[in-house]
């Protein structure tokens, strides 16, 4: 029987050990490899999110319109929750400075939703992109909403049919006193999301359904809105019609 010396022992050890260090070298460098195939090939850094900003912010990259206030002179004659007709109710009345009728604009692009039947001639705008899809606006409190504004007491909305559409800052109609009115104005309300009614609520006005705070809804827009009266609100400034214009 052969003897097996302690150096041969020896060397056999040797020899597993620097057989396994080569399979675990081997075998790292084939996950290393594996894991940089996997990564992806954008530009984005480690800290950038999923819109593509750092350290996680939310913020909007996308194009949008300002929801602008809807005649070039801000003359707030009536507030919200007022003590006259308003009591109650998130409305305002708008009128021009010298009692003359003053066009009623756009505040974003929107679409004639319905045309309300009632002795004040209202109508029913939604907010909505150039095809007349619902589209989200920003509004003054800084947050993207789908919206309904309505107008009433226009003197004639005869030349206004359901399913038009109307760039913002293009004229959707005037000032009257159509209906319970003593003088030329726009009555004012914002519902969110569209709406294709009004409903009279406990209070007993006539108004548009989910209606919201209008004191969150619009800007003004710095060269072209000029403030006469604004009633006690305050108005966030923009320079364009939308941030991509």
């Amino acid at each position: 029987m052969a003897c097996i010396k302690a150096t041969d022992i020896k060397e056999y050890v040797m020899l597993v050990s620097i057989t396994g260090i080569k399979k675990f070298i081997l075998g790292l460098a084939s996950k290393i490899k594996t894991y940089k195939e996997d990564l992806p090939t954008d530009d984005k850094t480690p800290m950038e999110n999923e819109n593509g900003s750092e350290n996680g912010s939310n913020e909007v990259t996308e194009c949008f319109e300002y929801v602008v206030f809807p005649q070039r002179v801000i003359n707030i004659t009536q507030r919200a929750n007022g003590s006259l007709s308003h009591k109650k109710l998130q409305a305002w009345d708008i009128a021009d400075i010298d009692g003359n009728v003053q066009p009623i604009y756009a505040p974003c692009t929107v679409k004639v939703l319905a045309k309300p039947t009632s002795n004040a001639n209202s109508i029913l705008y939604g907010s909505c992109d150039d095809q007349g899809n619902k589209e989200a606006k920003m509004t003054e409190n800084g947050t993207l909403r789908v919206l309904t504004f309505n107008f009433t007491h226009d003197d004639d909305i005869s030349d206004v049919e359901v399913g038009m559409i109307f760039k913002s800052g293009e004229k959707i109609g005037d000032e009257g006193k159509e209906g319970y009115a003593t003088g030329n104005h726009s009555h004012v309300e914002v519902a969110e999301g569209w709406q294709y009614r009004k409903v009279t609520d406990d209070f007993g006005h006539y108004r548009i359904e989910n209606i919201t705070n209008i004191a969150d809804i619009f800007h003004q827009l710095r060269g072209w809105n000029v403030i006469k009266r604004s009633n006690g609100y305050t108005f966030k400034e923009v320079d364009k019609r939308g941030n991509c214009l």
